[in-house]
């Protein structure tokens, strides 16, 4: 019997609907990865989506081998040091300028890859005058560029109305108390047009305060401005360390998929020795200058702590790096072409300008 014309219309729709649906998800993952690559995530890598954030005592400067390993006075010039002899002042001022060189090369390198800020627990005057004295070619690198410095004592002294001392503040004080100043840096940079989400955020100190602080604040930051959740800021900090400690996904947290947009607050938490030596301190400056631009490129969180600096610890940290070139050159949000045109990055080069 012929077909009638209705029902091989019918028949013909119905074909075409079932090759429509099962070519659906098809369409779905492409339109969801065109989404991506066209959407600024792709450019978290850029200057004007990276953020560098030092702590400053035993992190960029060697307060302690100033003021209790080195001998010097350190409330007095280098040339008013009567009490030493002249050898034991020249070694001191030799070390102090191998920590100088190798802060203000990681400083120019971190400049070429990001906003630079230092957040510190040091007074103003008292940095000025460490700086003056001790460190003048850092010194005038933070007055001559558009590195941001951020007192955030100044914070805790207006909050401490009881004038407790401040050895009698825990770690979780100082933590929420630089947390605070670094997401208000944050948040600042992080605007320069509507809409525009954190996205690439390294922090280095030599303490648990900015490490913890880094976290509370990327992890606040989501609950509150992504997910639009109503958690207490201060319980959104201490959820951050929990999960930080006990879960070794903590990252997941920090991206995702919310109301169809896509967010990815890559948190990169490097935490150095505590009280180092001049030697130290200057190594650790100069691993962590060489692997910045891997640091800078990684599409993904990290947390890497300097417990020493022996050999196997060395080794882990140049192993992480090489492993954040292989993961980058393997991401869908990946701009390089391949590994090696991340391998011949350095702190010469910028990934992108302001």
């Amino acid at each position: 019997m012929p077909i009638s014309f209705n029902a091989l219309k019918a028949a013909i729709k119905q074909k075409v609907s079932s090759k429509k649906e099962a070519e659906l998800p098809e369409r779905r993952r492409r339109q969801k990865k065109t989404f991506i690559q066209h959407s600024s995530q792709a450019q978290f890598k850029d200057r004007d989506q990276t953020a560098i954030v030092f702590d400053f005592d035993d992190t960029l400067f060697p307060t302690t081998f100033l003021e209790h390993d080195s001998g010097l006075c350190s409330k007095s010039p280098p040339d008013q040091q009567p009490h030493m002899q002249q050898q034991d002042l020249q070694n001191a001022l030799e070390k102090i300028e191998e920590c100088q060189v190798a802060a203000e090369s990681l400083l120019r390198c971190a400049l070429n890859f990001g906003r630079v800020i230092i957040v510190t627990l040091s007074s103003r005057s008292l940095l000025k005058k460490r700086c003056e004295a001790w460190y003048p070619e850092v010194w005038q690198i933070l007055n001559n560029s558009k590195i941001t410095i951020v007192y955030a004592i100044e914070a805790h002294q207006k909050q401490n109305q009881s004038k407790k001392d401040n050895s009698e503040f825990g770690t979780a004080h100082w933590a929420w108390v630089k947390g605070k100043a670094i997401a208000q840096e944050l948040a600042t940079f992080y605007s320069q047009y509507e809409g525009q989400t954190w996205k690439n955020v390294i922090s280095i100190g030599d303490s648990n305060f900015e490490m913890y602080g880094t976290l509370g604040a990327t992890n606040a930051y989501v609950q509150k401005q992504i997910r639009r959740e109503r958690t207490p800021e201060g319980d959104a900090y201490v959820q951050g360390w929990q999960r930080f400690d006990n879960d070794a996904d903590w990252s997941n947290d920090l991206e995702g998929v919310h109301e169809g947009k896509v967010f990815k607050v890559r948190t990169k938490v490097l935490k150095m020795m505590d009280q180092p030596s001049p030697v130290e301190l200057a190594q650790q400056l100069e691993l962590i200058g060489d692997g910045l631009p891997s640091l800078v490129f990684r599409d993904g969180c990290l947390n890497f702590q300097f417990n020493s600096l022996n050999e196997e610890t060395v080794k882990s940290f140049t192993s992480q790096l090489s492993s954040m070139k292989s993961q980058h050159s393997n991401s869908s949000l990946s701009t390089l072409s391949s590994v090696s045109s991340l391998s011949s990055l350095s702190c010469e080069d910028s990934p992108g300008s302001l």
